[in-house]
């Protein structure tokens, strides 16, 4: 039994030493992001992180991907695509 409970432990220490939890990147992205840029959709993958949102101005995009670069979260950070599209 003591064998059998200690092959447990193991595999229980593993699996949280792989356990990987968004909360820390979601607070920093919340703490972080310019007043004038709202998030839309947010999916993270094992390696990937895309967000897609709205902003009122380019600038805040380039604040808030400056943010994201200097993150201990996020190796790095780039604009993959924009467009502009005008709300009434």
């Amino acid at each position: 039994q003591e064998e059998n409970l200690g092959k447990k432990l193991t595999a229980v220490k593993q699996a949280i030493s792989e356990k990987r939890n968004p909360s820390t990147i979601l607070l920093y992205l919340a703490k972080n992001i310019p007043q004038e840029l709202w998030i839309k959709e947010i999916s993270i993958d094992d390696v990937k992180m895309i967000i897609k949102g709205e902003a009122l101005d380019y600038a805040s995009i380039g604040t808030f991907v400056n943010n994201l670069r200097t993150s201990i979260f996020i190796k790095d950070a780039n604009i993959m695509n924009t467009s502009s599209i005008v709300h009434e």
